[in-house]
């Protein structure tokens, strides 16, 4: 199943946990009560693109190019994954740093992220998205367009997402995983800057006059 999802969707799952959490709390901004679900799974996705597949991409001006030229100035994205045992839906957000784990015990809890200094201004809310209700299951085709991180502006604001875990060992598996993906993530972001920037010097570089 997790290869024909990664050959679909060009994501792949890099971590599934099942029986591993006991239970996930949910609090809207918009609510003043929160959610609790029992039972959920958890995954870690990450987008990794065959190198051989062609794209058409008209926002990015790169139109009938290869994934590997696109990926050298395209993000890739990680995203979790929490599926509601039970309920018939679950939810999903993009790995990114205005989302910031904090642990307590068993509790692994994701909360806005507040910079320092005024260069970059702090999220008030967790951003994610819903699909599915108790009488109605969540889903997207897969050999359909997926959930995209340009999408995120109209997500769902969370005030926090907590999710306690059976036993610490699986919290901090996940965590390292995180936080592996989120330092890969900060180093592509740099690369991709550095290549634009060269690119850029490049492109707009004076002809030599002899």
């Amino acid at each position: 199943m997790f290869d024909l999802q990664r050959a679909l969707t060009s994501e792949g799952v890099y971590q599934d946990l099942v029986r591993r959490v006991a239970s996930v709390k949910l609090k809207r901004a918009s609510e003043k009560g929160s959610h609790t679900y029992h039972h959920a799974r958890l995954q870690l996705w990450h987008e990794n693109p065959p190198a051989d597949a062609l794209v058409t991409d008209i926002a990015s001006g790169m139109t009938g190019v290869s994934q590997a030229s696109r990926a050298k100035f395209v993000l890739r994205c990680s995203r979790l994954m929490i599926y509601f045992g039970g309920s018939g839906c679950f939810l999903t957000c993009f790995l990114t740093d205005d989302i910031t784990l904090k642990s307590d015990g068993n509790k692994l809890m994701l909360v806005p992220t507040k910079y320092k200094g005024g260069l970059v201004k702090s999220p008030k809310t967790v951003k994610a998205c819903t699909r599915g209700s108790e009488i109605s299951k969540g889903g997207f085709r897969l050999d359909k367009e997926k959930i995209s991180p340009g999408e995120e502006y109209s997500f769902e604001d969370f005030s926090y997402i907590h999710i306690n875990f059976k036993d610490t060992e699986h919290l901090n598996k996940f965590q390292k995983l995180w936080n592996e993906m989120m330092a890969t993530r900060r180093l592509e972001r740099a690369r991709i800057r550095a290549q634009r920037q060269q690119l850029e010097a490049t492109t707009w570089a004076p002809l030599a006059v002899s």
